[in-house]
């Protein structure tokens, strides 16, 4: 988890990996049920990253950023 401070708020921001095969493109997990599941947490998806791309040209994998907004106490 990594935080972003601002102000009295904050964001909190959650990695998750998906990895592809390099033989068959496929996917290790559902990216849709990861997101579903993280939403119904209160989390929204931020953003995609590509991961480095193999010797056959393709990605390896996909990385989910998520971001949650967190208030901070004022005590």
């Amino acid at each position: 988890n990594y935080y972003k401070k601002g102000g009295k708020s904050m964001y909190e921001y959650k990695f998750e990996t998906i990895k592809i095969s390099t033989f068959t493109l496929k996917m290790d997990r559902n990216y849709e049920e990861i997101i579903h599941d993280y939403a119904t947490k209160g989390w929204r998806l931020h953003t995609f990253a590509l991961l480095p791309y193999s010797a056959g040209g393709q990605a390896s994998g996909i990385q989910l950023i998520f971001e949650k907004y967190q208030l901070m106490s004022t005590t």
